[in-house]
């Protein structure tokens, strides 16, 4: 899965959590959905390399904590 703002490190994904900016994940195949519960989470997205990996909680349709 991948934020849907292409961010370029977990960390400012985190600082936008922590000022209330509504963070969401997108689903990256048929097989993943972007439901609430607990996810890993990858970035930024392609044609950059991958260089965060994380582990989400979503409730409601939004990140609620980022580990």
């Amino acid at each position: 899965m991948y934020f849907t703002t292409n961010y370029p490190s977990k960390a400012a994904a985190k600082r936008d959590l922590a000022a209330g900016v509504e963070v969401r994940v997108k689903a990256t195949s048929e097989f993943d959905r972007a439901g609430d519960g607990e996810f890993y989470i990858e970035g930024p997205w392609y044609p950059k390399p991958h260089t965060f990996y994380g582990k989400v909680t979503v409730k409601g349709g939004k990140v609620v904590n980022i580990k």
